[in-house]
């Protein structure tokens, strides 16, 4: 299904039919644009995602960096995906610390 979320509440709503999947089952795919204009597209589970946002920031981009996509996957069984070009990467992990209750470690 494709959505426009414009904020972390919104991002929270279309996640809810997907909460009751633990992190650990949820994969989030993204791209995004980098310094140099490249599209850079990830595909990581949703923990590690969160440890390396928390972490040393190896692979996940700056929290005010627009994606252009990202797709959020939950055991293969349903999908949420997230197009509209205007969600910030802090957005969507904000999202997710609401979602599922996710701790910083």
């Amino acid at each position: 299904m494709e959505n426009k979320p414009t904020n972390v509440a919104t991002v929270c709503e279309l996640l809810s039919n997907i909460r009751n999947t633990p992190p650990e089952n949820v994969r989030v795919i993204y791209a995004f644009r980098d310094d140099n204009g490249r599209v850079r597209r990830h595909k990581q589970p949703l923990a590690a995602l969160y440890r390396d946002w928390f972490g040393d920031c190896r692979v996940c981009p700056a929290n005010d960096e627009k994606l252009l996509k990202a797709t959020i996957e939950s055991g293969g069984n349903a999908s949420v995906v997230l197009s509209d070009g205007t969600l910030e990467f802090g957005e969507m992990m904000a999202a997710f610390e609401q979602t599922w209750a996710l701790k910083k470690t």
